[in-house]
């Protein structure tokens, strides 16, 4: 009998609409110190799903203790509304040769097309800094997805997500991201660039 429940859910996952909200990672290993705090914008394109578009995001982190901070985001565009909170830990720094690996775990809500996304989103990544000739550069990979429900249907969106950190040593008032989102399954295609402005307390 269980395992005919479990055969019924995967079912009614994989045959519910994909994913149409903001999907986007845009974080590294990087952590705040306790009560820093920090502001972030970016801009997300939808390259390809169900729906196509721009999204513009903000975002507010603030340090919480040595491995871990939070994130407040929200947003407007192609998707009506997004907001979400996010926890961040990060049990293995970026040290010597060693990446670092974390998780981002949280709640988003979305709104469009009169209908509403709610979704329980886990985060799993690693990044490593390195310094360039042209400053430094932090990339990360990660491996989003999601326990998500729109529009009565229940889905598990799952994303690849590559992208990069980008400090200049010629400009002080902001760091620069960009990353690309595959679709896995059930979720959007993307390219999203961001700025992530200095940390203060």
């Amino acid at each position: 009998m269980r395992i005919l429940k479990l055969i019924a859910l995967a079912a009614v996952l994989s045959s519910a609409a994909p994913a149409l909200a903001y999907y986007t990672v845009q974080d590294t290993g990087d952590l705040l110190k306790p009560k820093e705090m920090r502001f972030g914008a970016e801009a997300q394109f939808i390259t390809h799903g169900d729906t196509t578009g721009v999204n513009a995001i903000g975002r507010f982190d603030r340090g919480l203790n040595s491995d871990m901070n939070l994130r407040f985001e929200v947003g407007a565009g192609t998707t009506d509304m997004v907001a979400a909170a996010y926890v961040k830990w990060v049990p293995f720094p970026d040290f010597e040769k060693q990446p670092a690996v974390g998780f981002t775990v949280g709640g988003q809500y979305a709104h469009y097309n009169s209908h509403s996304e709610v979704a329980l989103r886990v985060i799993p990544f690693a990044s490593k800094a390195f310094e360039t000739d042209i400053g430094m550069l932090t990339p990360y990979a990660a491996l989003p997805f999601a326990f998500a429900s729109y529009n009565g249907d229940n889905f598990v969106p799952v994303q690849l997500v590559l992208g990069s950190r980008y400090r200049s040593p010629d400009v002080k008032q902001c760091d620069f991201t960009a990353e690309l989102g595959f679709d896995i399954h059930q979720s959007p295609n993307s390219i999203t660039i961001g700025a992530i402005f200095p940390a203060f307390e």
